[in-house]
Order: structure tokens, then sequence, then C-alpha cells
């Protein structure tokens, strides 16, 4: 059998032939669970499932979600897992019971939400087919999206989300949030045209643009997998790891599977109903949450990072001294507090990893539906983790929901050019406004994008 026809048709077995090694390693999780409830479709069940039976054995069934596909929350498919998984207005142990699994006092059940995006590399969303979409419109559209005159680069990003409590506890949730690049070469029009004849319309509008990417015609395109090329070493495990990342299955999965479970049953108060953890390229896990401004070591150690980066990052060289030492000052412990304490931010949180606070973003509502980014800095030697776009993309999906239409950052030294790369229109210098007050000229680059 090909990979496509061991996923297509025989999913359960492509999945645990992927993960059984992984899944015996997690074996653990078994003893503190008393059900599983994936809330999912059945198209999504039947791909979903056999990671948590490997997992589970026994103890897990399905439940509708009464959550649609959310098109409102561009790049964030954590927090649409979140929407699917969170108990609403149904009480996951009773529901448990009705499906004949009692569940002991001490016990936790889960309930599990799950979504998958597809975007372009600077991020435009790509959705599923509507239900009016006949054939020819889906040909269409992918024939806009895939037949360029050069290879494309994509972005597939998953979320995860498990809820757990039991009889006593509240609960608590944890969401994940993971992404992976892809580089495909141009499609022809006729390549299209056989491929969509294959599949009946209801099998094109289950997934994101009508791409069934392990299709032997998507997957001979498929060149690239998390830069590494097709040739190299390696290049089939990528290619495989990116099949089960488009149907929301990995190993990184299996690592945030333990670190919630881990979470949901060691917190007996429940500060924060739900956290969000992220993926990073090297594959660890961290965690984005608030900034605890009531800690005095967390406000330092964020301002330590900032400082350092304006002292040693090459963005910061062409900085007069005196710029320099103004932004520094800007940030010291005080300015954290103050900056993060406006009443009009949006939005101040950090990354924090075991080696503790990774990244630092503030967002603030300046004027009308404009939001502001007031702050966007990595730890020197985590950059180019992915840190700054996960933060940037938060802040993105953030200024939506509070309905803002466009989000500016005037940025400092040469960081306007990471904003230009992620679609940001740079609309040139002028001075800053602040510094100019206090006689030290720097200039910044006005950056904007849509919401």
């Amino acid at each position: 059998m090909t990979e496509y026809e061991n996923l297509v048709d025989d999913p359960g077995v492509f999945v645990q032939s992927v993960l059984s090694k992984e899944c015996w390693e997690h074996r653990d999780l078994q003893g503190d669970i008393s059900a599983v409830l994936l809330r999912m479709g059945e198209f999504k069940y039947r791909y979903f499932s056999p990671l948590f039976e490997a997992l589970f054995p026994g103890k897990v069934f399905r439940m509708p979600s009464d959550r649609k596909e959310e098109h409102c929350l561009p790049r964030r498919p954590e927090l649409t897992a979140v929407l699917k998984a969170d108990e609403h207005d149904v009480d996951i142990v009773d529901e448990a019971s009705s499906n004949g699994i009692s569940c002991a006092e001490n016990e936790l059940v889960l309930s599990v939400g799950q979504d998958v995006q597809l975007c372009t590399k600077v991020g435009i969303p790509i959705h599923k087919p509507y239900s009016t979409d006949t054939k020819e419109n889906i040909v269409e559209n992918m024939i806009e999206i895939l037949c360029r005159d050069k290879p494309i680069t994509l972005r597939l990003i998953s979320g995860l989300a498990v809820f757990g409590r039991n009889n006593t506890y509240p609960g608590k949730g944890v969401a994940f949030h993971n992404e992976l690049r892809f580089t495909i070469s141009p499609f022809t029009s006729e390549e299209l045209c056989v491929y969509v004849g294959e599949l009946s319309l209801v099998e094109l509008r289950q997934t994101n643009g009508g791409f069934r990417w392990p299709h032997p015609i998507f997957s001979d395109h498929i060149i690239a997998v998390n830069e590494v090329r097709i040739g190299d070493e390696g290049f089939n495990q990528e290619k495989t790891k990116l099949f089960m990342g488009l149907i929301g299955v990995d190993t990184q999965s299996l690592a945030f599977l333990s670190e919630a479970v881990d979470r949901i049953s060691s917190l007996s108060d429940v500060d924060c109903k739900w956290d969000v953890m992220v993926a990073l390229k090297n594959g660890s896990l961290a965690l984005m949450r608030e900034i605890d401004l009531t800690s005095d070591e967390e406000v330092n150690k964020v301002s330590q990072m900032i400082i350092d980066n304006f002292d040693s990052h090459y963005f910061y060289n062409c900085l007069s001294s005196e710029a320099r030492e103004e932004y520094k000052r800007a940030n010291d412990a005080e300015g954290i507090i103050q900056t993060c304490s406006h009443p009009n931010t949006l939005m101040a949180k950090v990354i924090v990893g075991q080696e503790g606070i990774l990244a630092y973003a503030v967002l603030r509502q300046v004027e009308g539906r404009i939001a502001e980014l007031k702050r966007l800095h990595v730890k020197r030697d985590w950059m180019n983790q992915g840190l700054a776009t996960l933060l940037l993309e938060e802040v993105e999906a953030i200024s939506c929901l509070k309905g803002c239409q466009t989000v500016a950052v005037n940025s400092s030294g040469k960081s306007h050019l990471f904003f230009e790369k992620r679609g940001y229109l740079n609309k040139g210098m002028q001075d800053n406004r602040e510094l100019k007050k206090r006689g030290v000229l720097a200039s910044v680059h006005n950056c904007l994008k849509s919401a």
C-alpha cells in the first residue's frame, strides 16, 4: 500500500504504525483517566480516534461538537479547539456515564476539541469549500492558489484542546498550538481537473481548500517540509509528519497530552480556566500567558531581556547612544509595569519555557479601530524558534476579536524587516514623538497590516 492508501483506507493502522512507539512510552496516561470524549464529526473522528484508542483503550467515545468551523479566528486553531472542547451546557461526567463508562471519584473525564487550518506564507486563510460550491468553483479556487509560476510555501497550523474534570473538581483546560511549513511545486490545471474528477463534492468539502494532501497528485508536488527538501535525508519522515499534522495528530501532540493531563490533574485551585501551550521549532513546549505584574522577579526578567536586546541585537546597531539609553529606560521594571497597566492595553503576554521568560508582547488600542503593537521582544538565545511570530499572530487575533481593523507598529532600528516579511506595509519613517519631546532624535518605521 502507498502512504495515501494506508491513510485513507485504514487510518487506524496508519496512525498506530507511525505513533506506536511514542504511544507505548506514554502508556502511563491511562491510570488517571476514566473517559475521553472526542468532540468532533464522524469524518474527523475516523482519523483522529486511533491515537486516543491507543492511549486510552476502551475509554474513548465521540460526541458531536455544536461548534462550526470558525472563520473569525484565522491562524488560531487552538481557540477554535477550545470552543469545541469546553463544557458549555454539557456535563462531561454525565455524558461518560450515559455511554456506559463509570467514573471513579478521583479520575478525570477529558473533553477534546481539535482544529486544523491551512494558510499562505503571510497568513491568508485557505478555508474549506462552502456547501454551495460546485466542482467548477473548487477547481477555479485551486487554480488561483496552486497554479503559480514558481513554488509556493503553505503553513499548516493545528490546535488541540483538552478540558478535564472529575465529580468534585471544577475543571481545567489546556490548549496547544503547533505549526509546520511546506513548499509545493506549481500544479497544472489538467492535474487539478483529474484530481477533482476522482472525488465527490462531499469529499472535496471536508478539507481546507478541498486539498487532500496524501492524494498522489498532491503528494508528488511536495518538495520541502520544515526546510527539509526532497532528496535530503529525513524528507520522507518529514512528509509523514506533514500527513499526520493534516489530520491533527503528531508526536508533539503526545507530549502535549502528557503535559495537559499533568496540569489538569495537579491544579485544584483554578486561577485560569484555560492555558495555551505552543510548540517551538526545537520540539520543546512553552506556555503563553498574561504577564504577572505582581512578580518582581518576572517583571525584572522581562526588563533585562529587552535591555539586553537593545545592547546587543543587530536590529538596534543603528540607534544613537542617546536613543538606545532612552529605549532601555522606558523598559526598566517601572516602565514594564506602566506599559502593561495602561487602561487601553488589550494584551500583555509572555511565553514561558523551562528556562524562564522567552518572549514578551504588549498590544494597545490607540484610536478608533486601530490597535498598536507597543512591545515585541524575544530572548536573544531563543531567536529563530518562531516565538516572535507566535506572539505577533496572537496580537493579530486579539485585534480582530476586539473589532480592530488595523494593527500598527512603530518599529525601531531595523526591526521593520521582521514585520515586512509578515505582510506589514512599511509606510515610511517618522520621528519617535516621545523621544523627540525629550530632545532625543530617533526614527521609527510606521508599519501597518489589516487585522
